[in-house]
């Protein structure tokens, strides 16, 4: 029969909500600590796919999430001039190469419906962090930014890629972050300019940069920047962000200027390095690490929310499954969503040259290319191979 464990599920994202929904569900005792005061903000639209979708589908949640679906009219790539490159009809790209498996909305929006999922059982813990994680045997000792002192069977890190539980519980030398050349930044703007189609997801790439824009709810826009640099950042502020936008894209065309001039200015600006973790060791003792904290695939790989739910579902279902003791369930859980981890961080790193490309030339052909292989008859095998490699849910 399986022990009921005392669990500390230390962040309040996709993969630490998903985590802490499943634990509980296995009548777990399980607290969730965010830094933040609250849900975060909506951040940048996802596309969502691969074996998140069967994580969701197991839990319920497809039809929550089709709730928050855009439903996107048109993928269109222009270039500077605004000129059409190419114009790719998505719901027909949904069913032929997704079997309408797929989803976009933003992140924000999947970690509402997580949220407002999760078991009432759960104890939630806003606006504190841990500052000390000592491992005991087999109980973790945690203390919080809020002063609480308490014991836990098990601490499940899934705190993001600069994690603090992996600082404080794991070896520094055990970790790279693997910076992959580029910065991302994305804000809403109250609007829709008159230039984006309505419901169309629209990019422009040029040499060394990339920029989509998109019309969400409430009369707004949803926009994406993402430019080729030598180093990771040093200030990741709102000015520093401004900034380099104004340096990399002012003047580069399209509405690019336009998105610019509605910069906001209350801090709701999400900006940051495109990176990922590659952890040598996923757990140690009674701490496990999760998502991004353990094996970020970077937002170029295209499915980083989707790992992380899975990640979050198979640790539980290893918990759950009763075969030998709980560091062992670790090994089991880590066993399993590596390989997948990996394979897909490969190819995020062939992506950057896809994304950003380093010549006009390339990013026209990008787009032609792009829109050739979606209305091919190898449409299909390019969906099987986005999906990545697949990951078995008992």
């Amino acid at each position: 029969m399986q022990q009921t464990m005392k669990i500390l599920v230390i962040g309040g994202g996709i993969a630490g909500l998903t985590a802490a929904s499943r634990l509980a569900t296995a009548r777990h005792e399980v607290t969730l600590l965010e830094r933040e005061p609250g849900l975060r903000t909506e951040g940048y639209m996802i596309d969502f796919f691969g074996p998140g979708i069967d994580v969701a589908e197991r839990m319920g949640l497809l039809a929550a999430l089709a709730a928050v679906h855009y439903p996107v009219s048109e993928l269109v790539f222009v270039d500077g001039r605004s000129r059409v490159r190419a114009a790719i009809d998505y719901p027909r790209v949904r069913r032929s190469v997704f079997h309408d498996r797929h989803f976009n909305f933003m992140r924000g929006d999947l970690e509402r419906v997580l949220f407002e999922h999760l078991s009432p059982h759960v104890e939630r813990r806003f606006g504190a962090s841990p500052e000390t994680i000592v491992l005991d045997g087999d109980v973790v000792h945690v203390e919080d930014t809020a002063g609480r002192r308490e014991r836990y069977d098990l601490v499940v890190g899934a705190d993001g890629v600069r994690s603090t539980t992996r600082r404080l519980a794991m070896s520094r030398e055990s970790v790279v972050m693997r910076y992959l050349g580029c910065h991302t930044a994305a804000f809403i703007l109250t609007g829709v300019p008159e230039e984006l189609q309505r419901d169309a997801l629209v990019t422009l790439a040029e040499k060394d940069i990339d920029v989509g824009a998109y019309p969400i709810r409430g009369g707004r826009t949803a926009t994406f920047f993402l430019d080729r640099a030598a180093r990771p950042l040093e200030d990741r502020s709102e000015a520093a962000c401004r900034e380099e936008l104004e340096g990399a894209f002012r003047g580069r065309g399209w509405i690019i200027d336009q998105l610019l001039d509605a910069f906001p200015g209350d801090g709701d600006v999400y900006f940051d390095d495109v990176v990922q973790v590659e952890a040598e060791r996923w757990s140690r003792g009674r701490v496990v690490l999760i998502g991004d904290a353990c094996g970020a695939v970077s937002l170029v790989a295209g499915q980083g929310a989707s790992m992380a739910m899975t990640a979050g579902y198979v640790l539980a279902e290893e918990i759950a499954d009763g075969r030998g003791d709980v560091e062992q369930a670790l090994a089991r859980y880590e066993a399993r969503i590596r390989p997948p981890v990996e394979a897909r961080q490969q190819r995020a790193r062939r992506n950057v040259r896809w994304f950003l490309p380093r010549s006009h030339l390339r990013a026209v052909l990008r787009d032609r290319v792009t829109d050739w292989l979606m209305r091919s008859p190898l449409a299909p095998m390019l969906g099987r191979r986005l999906g990545g490699t697949s990951i078995d849910l008992r």
